[in-house]
């Protein structure tokens, strides 16, 4: 875009920066930290659909399926990089194995 300047000659517009924001990556290129990584964010984005679900239930039936399909999505991919973590040959799930499962049979109270 060209505009005048006080002399009456052209001159250009400031040209606007073509530099970007920090990225948002571990800048790590070991393939299970990056699997790691994926499925922390399908973690999170399943987490929000679930929001959502819970914020239009009852109220917008367009929004309601459309946020029960991203979370059937979210979850197919979850489970699709939760298997590519596991060592060939493992049943047990990669995620299973982060968070830690202490169940001690003496603390259950029965009723």
């Amino acid at each position: 875009m060209l505009s005048s300047s006080a002399n009456g000659s052209p001159r250009s517009a400031p040209i606007p920066s073509l530099a970007i924001g920090p990225l948002l990556d571990s800048h790590q290129h070991d393939v299970a930290a990056m699997l790691r990584e994926s499925l922390d964010a399908e973690r999170a984005a399943l987490e929000l659909y679930k929001q959502l679900l819970h914020l239009v239930e009852g109220r917008a039936i367009a929004l309601e399926e459309f946020a029960r399909q991203m979370i059937h999505s979210e979850e197919l991919h979850a489970a699709d990089v939760d298997k590519m973590l596991r060592k060939p040959g493992e049943i047990e799930s990669f995620s299973a194995r982060l968070t830690p499962r202490v169940i001690n049979a003496s603390s259950v109270q029965r009723p």
